[in-house]
């Protein structure tokens, strides 16, 4: 499943001074989930990759069951199995949302065993989230490139300088 795209903006997408960035602290919601995982997995997937962003980029995050959260993560068929595998809108809304493929065979293990035929939510969602944050894709080798990789499972030296 290496090369798999990411996610649903373009893999060229590069931010400039026109792109805000997100305020260092967030508050975030779960409102559905794929099928496979359930809503307190997925919950505790969001508040894990927040986590990994929170460890090297001094961001802070928590969860809320406010109608008023920064981030709204749920899921929903965005093109079908191995396509678009999620996608987080970039800074701007008041509320952002970030949506998981529904039609993907999704599975919470990180490191390199991931099972064949499945995806990594938890890799997909700290890139996803990175876009909630205000970071757009980089260069090979980096969570932040523009598609998926088994032997990438969190942030890398060129992500965190971008964060």
């Amino acid at each position: 499943m290496d090369g798999q795209r990411f996610c649903g903006l373009p893999e060229t997408l590069v931010l400039d001074a026109t792109v805000s960035r997100r305020a260092p602290h967030a508050r975030w919601r779960v409102d559905g989930n794929p099928p496979g995982i359930t809503r307190d997995q997925l919950r505790h997937v969001v508040a894990d990759a927040m986590g990994a962003w929170a460890s090297v980029a001094g961001v802070t995050a928590e969860e809320t069951p406010s109608a008023q959260a920064d981030l709204v993560v749920t899921a929903a068929r965005l093109d079908g199995g191995l396509g678009v595998l999620a996608q987080c809108e970039l800074p701007g809304p008041p509320q952002q949302r970030c949506w998981v493929d529904t039609s993907e065979a999704w599975v919470i293990d990180l490191g390199n065993d991931v099972p064949r035929g499945k995806l990594d939510i938890q890799r997909v969602l700290t890139h996803e989230l990175a876009h909630f944050w205000g970071v757009g894709h980089i260069g090979d080798g980096n969570l932040m490139a523009p598609v998926y990789s088994v032997q990438i499972d969190g942030p890398r030296v060129g992500d965190i300088a971008e964060m």
